[in-house]
C-alpha cells in the first residue's frame, strides 16, 4: 500500500500539534500546582509541634496537681487539664483556664499548690517542671465553681516552656454534639489521671485507662448533670478528662455510616460510687463502704458553664 508525500507531511504536522498540545497542558498543570502551593499558608513552628492524634494532645494538656491536705493527712492529689481560649484582641495569643473537680482544689490547704508542667529536653526526653500556682488569695478561692456540680475553673499563668498544649474549648461536648453522634450506653470512653499519684515513667504524663458508659439517659445534660462510667476510681483520678475517640461503623442520621471518626471531651471524673452498708450491733454501729467500680462523670456542658462564670481576665 503506497503513501503519498502529502499524507506523510500531514501526519508529521498532526504529531507536532499533538505534542504541542500536551506540552501546553503540562505547563498549565504545573502552573496551577505552583499557584496552589504558594497560596497554601505555611504552618507555624507551633502548629508543626502539636500532636497529630487526640490521645497525645490530651496527654499533653493533662497535669498533676498536689498540695498539703486540708485535713492534715499528708498530701492531697488530683488531676487537672488546660483549656485554651483565643484572646479576644491579641492575635496568636490565648487565655488558659485550669479545669478540675472542685473538691480537688478545696482539699488543698493554703493559698498555693504545685502543678507539674513538663518540658521536652534537648535529648528528646521529657522532664517534669514543678511550678507553684496560686489557688487562693488570702484564703479567698481564685476559682469559679458550678452551682450544681463538682466543677471548678480558674485562669492560670503558664510558665515559658514553649507554647503549652491545651484543649480548645470547642472540644467540650454539648447536648447537640452528643445527639448528633448518638452517644449512648456501652460507648467506650477514655480517661486520663494520676491514680494514687502514679504517672508515666518519664515526664509526669498521666495514665490512660478506659471504661464504658454505664447509665441512661445522658440528655438533657442540664437535668442529668452527670453519668456513670464503668471505671474504677482511685485517689488522684478526680478532675481527669473523660473523652470519646471513635473511629469505625456507627448508626448516624438513621443509617449505618462506615468509617466515621469523631473526638471530643465528655466530662471530668468527680467521684467513686460506693454502696454503704450500716450494721447495728448491741453496743456499736459498723458502717462499711463497698466500691462498685463506677465513676461519676460531670458532663462537659457544665464545664463550659463554669468557665463562663469567670470574670474578664
Amino acid at each position: 500500500m503506497s503513501v503519498s508525500k502529502q499524507s506523510l507531511a500531514w501526519s508529521d504536522q498532526r504529531i507536532k500539534e499533538e505534542r504541542m498540545k500536551h506540552r501546553r497542558s503540562y505547563v498549565v498543570a504545573l502552573l496551577i500546582f505552583i499557584t496552589l502551593l504558594l497560596s497554601t499558608p505555611a504552618q507555624s513552628e507551633t502548629q508543626k509541634s502539636l500532636p497529630a492524634d487526640f490521645d497525645t494532645l490530651l496527654m499533653m494538656a493533662t497535669l498533676r496537681i498536689a498540695g498539703p491536705s486540708a485535713d492534715g493527712q499528708g498530701q492531697s492529689l488530683g488531676t487537672v487539664f488546660i483549656v485554651g481560649n483565643p484572646h479576644p484582641t491579641e492575635v496568636n495569643k490565648y487565655r488558659y483556664t485550669l479545669v478540675t473537680a472542685a473538691h480537688v482544689l478545696q482539699k488543698i490547704k493554703g493559698d498555693v499548690a504545685v502543678l507539674y508542667f513538663r518540658r521536652q529536653l534537648e535529648n528528646g526526653n521529657w522532664g517534669a517542671v514543678p511550678t507553684l500556682i496560686s489557688i487562693r488569695e488570702a484564703g479567698r478561692p481564685l476559682w469559679a465553681q458550678h452551682g450544681e456540680a463538682d466543677v471548678a475553673a480558674m485562669y492560670i499563668a503558664v510558665p515559658e516552656l514553649g507554647r503549652p498544649v491545651s484543649i480548645p474549648i470547642n472540644m467540650l461536648a454539648n447536648d447537640d454534639l452528643l445527639a448528633k453522634y448518638n452517644v449512648h450506653p456501652g460507648d467506650m470512653l477514655d480517661i486520663l489521671g494520676y491514680p494514687f499519684g502514679f504517672e508515666s515513667p518519664v515526664g509526669s504524663f498521666p495514665i490512660l485507662r478506659s471504661g464504658k458508659i454505664a447509665s441512661y439517659p445522658l440528655l438533657p445534660t442540664k437535668t442529668t448533670l452527670s453519668f456513670l462510667l464503668d471505671f474504677r476510681v482511685f485517689p488522684g483520678n478526680s478532675g481527669g478528662p473523660v473523652y470519646i475517640n471513635f473511629t469505625g461503623e456507627r448508626f448516624h442520621d438513621n443509617a449505618i455510616a462506615m468509617g466515621m471518626s469523631f473526638q471530643f471531651i465528655m466530662g471530668l471524673v468527680s467521684e467513686e460510687i460506693k454502696a454503704t452498708e450500716q450494721r447495728k450491733f448491741q453496743y456499736s454501729t459498723h458502717i462499711q463502704d463497698t466500691p462498685l467500680g463506677l465513676a461519676k462523670v460531670i458532663h462537659a456542658s457544665l464545664i463550659r458553664e463554669t468557665i463562663a462564670l469567670l470574670p474578664p481576665p
